[in-house]
């Protein structure tokens, strides 16, 4: 499979943030995933989950970032996946930009 060609137009910040995840439209089962990196308008998403997830289902996030006392919770499109080794990797573009994201980035960026 080629390298997929990088069209971000917002910088991404590395994170290694534990999370869980729900898919809307298979129920409301949460399942582990890490949140690898963030960015303005989107994350990259280790899903710890043997469920295919397709493209464009639509993904609940909750997160905790060790700054904030309540979890982050965000709502996005899965807008790609693919296998690498054992794992799914994915990338969810935002349904739109919240506070708690750019918060989040200016955190990561600190």
């Amino acid at each position: 499979m080629p390298e997929r060609e990088e069209r971000r137009n917002h910088i991404r910040f590395s994170t290694n943030l534990k999370g869980r995840y729900s898919t809307e439209g298979l129920g409301k089962n949460w399942e582990e995933c890490t949140v690898l990196d963030a960015g303005r308008k989107g994350m990259g998403i280790k899903f710890h989950t043997p469920e295919d997830i397709k493209v464009g289902s639509i993904i609940n996030l909750e997160t905790v970032v060790p700054s904030e006392t309540e979890p982050l919770n965000v709502r996005g499109t899965l807008k790609w996946i693919k296998q690498k080794e054992n794992e799914l990797i994915g990338g969810v573009e935002f349904a739109e930009v919240q506070d708690e994201i750019t918060s989040l980035i200016i955190m990561l960026e600190g």
